[in-house]
């Protein structure tokens, strides 16, 4: 049993973090920790692992027997091979987590998305242990990572260890978590069992919003799956979503002047644009894309200078705002929390001080911030189009998609007419 009774705590240069903190959590429950930034999950899970910073002031009691405890976080600055090596990963997984052109470089030098593979590595490759701690940016991941993640959390759960596990990708977290933990400004907000909580700080999840809107029961929304079975009159077609008219001005590339091959890639001068490549990563060509455009990088590599990487992550957005400047927004909505992620989406797709190009591996936020989407496989440009004219390409299908089982619906947006 892990227990907190009356617990505050104190940072230096940030202040108080958590206030008159009362949970207990026993052995087998999996906790979702959740809450807006700053909200102090990640705080809550440091004391907890024994990793406060120096200068830290504790109050209150913070009690359960000690033992192992197995906190998944921050990589140390080493290079990936040795990283992995430590785990004692082997070669056949690394290859089935895409790490494998990455085993020269730093672990502080890798993309988001590889970054929480890494984690995922740890995590699967690490002993069996009592409490398990995990805070990833899962926001950045592939699906599958996102699918494995949760997964190995509740085999851990189910073999008796009390997972802690704070993250912003709220329907990965609810597809399997036995309880939540809401925290607000430090306080405790809400401690429930996972099919009761109603989101007091945060936007609900898109399948329980899709689950009341073909009223299904909320219990049944926690998977695509459970979801797709109870979906009876699932709608066919979607309603349009309203957008803003696309600007009138275009520049045209031709696809050879950006080592491309097919039809000339066009941009609008106030217009998000997501760029996939089926074939290959995309940053080489959405690097080139932006130096054509003589514009510039928000870098997805979250620096380690003390802050949380919410706040981290907030620091870039309000660079990406206001620029003139072409840009290029790779990773941007990593470390945001589900509301900031949500009025982002929605500000890109609208009217931009600038071109914008987003990638990712979030297929959540880029058919929500992105007018069009540039599909590439490899050096040839397949087709450019609206979300739902490539929807078909895309590499993985939304939640919503997946859930009706049809690429005609991509967001909760397309069956209610609202904002993305």
């Amino acid at each position: 049993m892990l227990e907190l009774d009356r617990f505050g705590l104190w940072l230096p240069g940030t202040g108080t973090v958590l206030d008159d903190v009362t949970w207990r959590g026993a052995a087998g429950e999996l906790w979702g920790v959740v809450g807006r930034t700053g909200s102090g999950a990640s705080s809550l899970l440091r004391a907890v692992g024994g990793s406060l910073p120096p200068g830290a002031h504790r109050c209150g009691r913070l009690r359960f027997r000690r033992g192992d405890v197995l906190h998944i976080s921050q990589l140390p600055p080493i290079g990936v091979a040795d990283y992995l090596g430590a785990l004692g990963v082997g070669v056949a997984e690394v290859e089935a987590l895409g790490l494998s052109p990455y085993l020269r470089h730093r672990t502080t030098a890798v993309p988001p998305d590889i970054r929480a593979a890494l984690l995922l590595a740890a995590l699967r490759g690490s002993r069996p242990a009592p409490v398990v701690l995990v805070d990833a940016v899962l926001t950045a991941a592939a699906p599958r990572h996102r699918e494995l993640f949760a997964a190995e959390l509740r085999r851990r759960a189910d073999h008796g260890a009390l997972v802690l596990w704070a993250d912003h990708d709220l329907d990965t977290l609810s597809s399997v978590a036995h309880h939540i933990l809401e925290l607000d400004h430090g306080r405790v907000a809400q401690a429930v069992a996972a099919d009761q909580w109603h989101p007091a700080t945060l936007p609900e999840p898109a399948l329980r919003t899709l689950a009341r809107l073909l009223d299904i029961d909320v219990a049944h929304s926690h998977s695509t799956a459970a979801v797709h079975a109870r979906a009876r009159h699932a709608p066919h077609t979607a309603r349009p979503t309203l957008r803003t008219p696309g600007p009138a001005s275009l520049t045209i590339i031709p696809a050879e002047e950006v080592g491309l091959t097919g039809a000339p890639l066009e941009f609008g001068a106030a217009e998000s644009v997501g760029v996939i490549n089926l074939g290959r990563r995309v940053e080489p060509d959405a690097r080139r894309i932006i130096a054509r455009l003589g514009g510039e990088v928000i870098g997805s590599h979250l620096p380690s200078d003390g802050r949380g990487t919410g706040d981290i992550a907030r620091r870039r957005v309000e660079r990406s705002t206001a620029s003139t400047t072409p840009l290029w927004l790779p990773h941007i909505q990593a470390g945001l929390d589900p509301r900031e992620r949500h009025d982002l989406a929605t500000r890109l797709a609208g009217e931009n001080p600038g071109v914008r190009i987003v990638t990712g591996r979030d297929v959540e936020f880029l058919v929500r911030a992105c007018r069009r989407i540039i599909v590439l496989d490899g050096d040839r440009v397949v087709t450019a189009g609206t979300p739902h004219a490539v929807a078909e390409l895309l590499p993985d299908a939304p939640l919503v998609s997946r859930a009706l089982a049809t690429r005609r619906v991509l967001r909760i947006s397309d069956l209610t007419g609202g904002a993305a």
